[in-house]
Parts: structure tokens; sequence; C-alpha cells
């Protein structure tokens, strides 16, 4: 999705082809999720709330040049990984072994060393691992873990395992765009439940009316 060079984007979302399913599909989640009401405009990090997490820079083979940010598609992944709020990794056992992926979370951590990387285990038939740290080394870049001058980072990731915690994809897309923005998940999603429910009853109430009307 297209950045201003002045605003650039709410995050970056990396991956290696192999799990572009799970990608596009974080990538429609998050750019189509209103932010509730009650956080939107409130000031966290010097950064402002906004109404909707857009846009969101999905690198990918097939995505249209701007000249804005790049002429080629190396210069523009590069100046989304600089410009990105957030750095989202799509996390797999091809992962872990591309080199591209290493680099790009090399890249985001020299340009923004405070802001946050969240990490998404794609499920994936070769972990068999019951052991957090285990299976988030397994499916995650190496620099993951370390600072850009190769010592261990002090700044621990954001990993969500969808396979091993049993997470719906509700929930995925609700604890990454509660440390996109900074919020507590449990906040968030105490909201995004008030919402949803006010939501049911305005239809219950509809639906009430014309049952009413027609009977």
């Amino acid at each position: 999705m297209k950045a201003s060079e002045d605003e650039g984007y709410r995050a970056a979302i990396v991956h290696h082809p192999n799990d572009w399913k799970w990608a596009d599909w974080l990538h429609t989640s998050l750019e189509t999720y209103a932010v509730p009401g009650q956080f939107v405009g409130q000031k966290i990090d010097n950064r402002t709330i906004p109404k909707r997490l857009f846009p969101i820079f999905r690198a990918r083979d097939d995505m249209p040049l701007r000249s804005e940010t790049g002429s080629t598609p190396s210069e523009q992944r590069a100046w989304a990984l600089r410009n990105s709020e957030a750095l989202i990794v799509i996390g797999s056992p091809d992962a872990a072994k591309s080199v591209e992926l290493d680099g790009d979370v090399r890249a985001f951590r020299e340009s923004n060393p405070d802001r946050p990387i969240i990490c998404i285990i794609a499920p994936h038939d070769t972990d068999s691992s019951n052991t957090p740290g285990d299976s988030a080394k397994e499916c995650l870049p190496p620099s993951i873990w370390k600072r850009p001058d190769g010592q261990e980072t002090d700044r621990e990731p954001f990993v969500f395992d969808i396979a091993r915690d049993r997470l719906s994809k509700r929930t995925i897309a609700l604890k990454t765009m509660s440390a996109v923005l900074r919020l507590g998940y449990d906040d968030l999603k105490q909201r995004d439940h008030e919402r949803a429910q006010q939501r049911l009853r305005v239809i219950l109430a509809g639906v009430l009316v014309l049952f009413v009307v027609f009977l």
C-alpha cells in the first residue's frame, strides 16, 4: 500500500514466499480494522493513535513501484523498513533460513532500534517443539535475537505462535494491533468486544422493529 514520504507506514510485513497466505490475510486484517474510538487520538510514545492502521507495507515480488519511495523494488523495500513504525515478521522454518528476511530485520533494527518487532509463527508440519524458545528460534531469522553489532538484543520481540498457543485468527490480529499501536492487549480486546456487542444489540433491535411492523 502506498505511503507518502512524510508519513511512512504504520508497519511493514516481511515473509518468505511460501508464507504469502498468512501475510496476505494479516495485511488485509490490519488495514481494514477500525480502531475503537476510545483510543483514537491518544498519544503514546509521541505517536497519535489513528482511526485505522493504514497504510501497511507488505514486501512482495509484484508490488508496484512508487517514485517517492524508490525506483526499484529493493529501494522501495529499504525505504519502507526505514520508515515503518513497527516490523511484522511471519515466522516459519523457511523464514528462519531466509537471508533476505534476516537482512530486513537487521535493516529495521539499525534504523529503528526503539520500535517494536512482532513475530507471528505460522502453523507448519515440522514444528514438534513444546518449548516456546525452541519453536521461535527454529522459525525466525537469527537477527531477531541480535543487535546489528552481533550482541544479544535487550529488546525482546513480541512472539505469537499460532499453533502452539492455539490462537484464533481474531486473537492474532488483535495481539498484532495492540503491539503496533502500543496498547495493552486486554484493553483493546475488551473495547473490541464491547463494540461487537453494541453492534449486535443494534441489529437485534432492528430485527425486532421489523417483526413488530410486519406482525
